[in-house]
């Protein structure tokens, strides 16, 4: 005695798969556009001479290697930092900008970000400290190191 399913062919049926999908489809363009995405608004600023002059009308956040602060060129301890912003930013009103040395960990660099983001500071700006020593005709670290490797990828093409 045979099966009637012997003769049959086993398929896989995806309409519920399919169902389950679509619903989460659904789902997801009704909630999408309910999602606040909103993220920093950072700007690039054109820091001339006068940004780290006494006359700047911009706090100045300078972040040593050894995530040492100074506001202004007075070395202020982390925890009074949002303090330190709320009142220069009553006369220093055209914002913040955070200077942070090339070594200094990211945590520091944060710290002072989150200080100025607390005090209510709405135009915050960042940038690098020059390295001391380092003239126009010194070449970079990175350029120095990539030279070799660019060279070599040279021979390397030259040969094939």
């Amino acid at each position: 005695m045979k099966s009637s399913r012997s003769g049959q062919l086993e398929e896989i049926n995806i309409t519920p798969l399919t169902d389950v999908f679509l619903v989460l489809l659904i789902i997801m363009m009704l909630v999408a556009p309910l999602i606040d995405l909103k993220g920093l608004d950072m700007a690039v600023l054109d820091l001339g001479p006068s940004a780290k002059s006494d006359e700047s009308k911009q706090i100045l956040i300078e972040v040593s290697e050894n995530a040492e602060y100074k506001v202004n060129g007075k070395v202020v301890a982390p925890n009074d930092l949002t303090n330190v912003i709320k009142e220069l930013s009553a006369t220093k009103p055209d914002g913040v900008v955070i200077d942070a040395a090339p070594l200094a960990n990211h945590q520091a660099t944060m710290t002072a970000l989150a200080a100025a983001n607390m005090a209510n500071v709405k135009n915050i700006g960042m940038t690098e400290m020059s390295i001391e020593g380092e003239g126009d005709d010194a070449p970079a670290p990175d350029k120095a190191a990539a030279e070799p490797k660019k060279q070599a990828a040279k021979k390397t093409k030259s040969k094939k």
